[in-house]
């Protein structure tokens, strides 16, 4: 995905002869992001390790304390 944003990015860049190659790469990264889902994929998977920490500790407390190490770092 990167090298096909990037190649895209240069082609649009060259061809519209756009002032910043970097705000041509930002936005495409930025609309193939949305378009994949990839941030709330992400989203969901680490809500989905925060669960599962859950049921393995068992307790609502011990869920604020991992995420309180977590936001930590």
């Amino acid at each position: 995905m990167p090298d096909t944003v990037a190649f895209a990015s240069v082609g649009e860049y060259l061809k519209k002869e756009l002032p910043s190659i970097e705000h041509v790469v930002r936005t495409r990264m930025g609309g193939t992001l949305l378009e994949k889902r990839i941030i709330a994929q992400m989203i969901d998977r680490i809500k989905e390790l925060f669960d599962s920490q859950a049921e393995q500790v068992g307790s609502r407390a011990a869920l604020e304390r991992l995420y309180g190490m977590v936001r930590r770092t």
